[in-house]
């Protein structure tokens, strides 16, 4: 019987203990992304909406060090979003989620704490992705790709 070769498991990418911030109106993408991040020991906030967002970031009386938005939400765009809380958090990193990296909705200037991730991602995408951001000592060195 010839033996049989597997390809190597690759693990998970750690995860951390950051509070994080997703918004995001499919209510299946937002579940999946809520229970990914919390199962990788990461405190997450959810919100279906940018309103909803804001009462829940009002709410919340810790630290808040990322938040993962929708390019476009029901009531409000992400870029939007993102220029509200980083009023009263300017150490948020943001991440945004676009179905393509030439979205035309992105802000057309991306600085150092905004990045894109791409549509359709896998749980491991979003935690390789979430990891390497915070872990980014200088908040990503112009990197604004897609992961």
């Amino acid at each position: 019987m010839p033996a049989q070769i597997s390809a190597p498991v690759e693990a998970m990418p750690q995860g951390g203990s950051e509070t994080i911030l997703v918004v995001e109106h499919d209510l299946a993408v937002l579940q999946v992304t809520t229970e990914t991040l919390t199962r990788a020991g990461y405190t997450v906030l959810d919100a279906p909406s940018a309103g909803a967002a804001l009462e829940t970031e009002a709410q919340h009386t810790g630290p808040l060090d990322l938040l993962i938005t929708g390019v476009l939400l029901p009531d409000c765009a992400g870029a939007e979003l993102a220029a509200r809380l980083t009023a009263t958090h300017p150490e948020l990193k943001v991440l945004f989620v676009s179905a393509y990296a030439g979205d035309p909705d992105l802000p057309s200037t991306l600085d150092a704490t905004h990045r894109v991730l791409e549509k359709p991602f896998s749980p491991r995408d979003v935690l390789r992705r979430v990891r390497q951001f915070l872990d980014d000592s200088d908040s990503g060195r112009g990197d604004n790709k897609p992961a």
